[in-house]
């Protein structure tokens, strides 16, 4: 929880006030489709489930409340990337996935703030 969800929500307490004065107005958070509560796939992974869900409803409520100031709020899956956490046989190269998350980001309008993102563009159910 500390590192999902905390952590995210201390960046924005941070930022937030130059985020607002910036040309770009966008908060992205690195989520998890594990995060969605629609799917909960097959089980399992229990605190990491829930403390991607946490922030995800975090950043969903942030979108509401900045959206008035032009805020973009939108959280991201990259999708299963070979890391430490996951693994070799993971199908994604971070690198691809951020190029793609990039790609999006900078798309990004305020009618996507709130929405929970796969790194394709395809949204997730929430």
């Amino acid at each position: 929880m500390r590192v999902n969800m905390m952590a995210p929500m201390k960046m924005v307490e941070a930022f937030v006030g130059h985020v607002a004065l910036g040309e770009q107005k966008k908060i992205i958070t690195i989520s998890s489709s594990m995060g969605s509560i629609a799917n909960t796939g097959t089980g399992g992974h229990f605190a990491y489930r829930t403390s991607k869900a946490a922030v995800n409803m975090a950043m969903a409520t942030l979108a509401d409340t900045l959206s008035p100031q032009g805020i973009i709020v939108v959280m991201l899956c990259p999708g299963w990337c070979r890391t430490d956490i996951g693994g070799s046989t993971a199908v994604h190269e971070p690198a691809d996935s951020v190029a793609r998350m990039r790609r999006l980001i900078a798309d990004f309008t305020l009618e996507d703030t709130g929405t929970f993102a796969q790194h394709s563009g395809e949204r997730l159910p929430w």
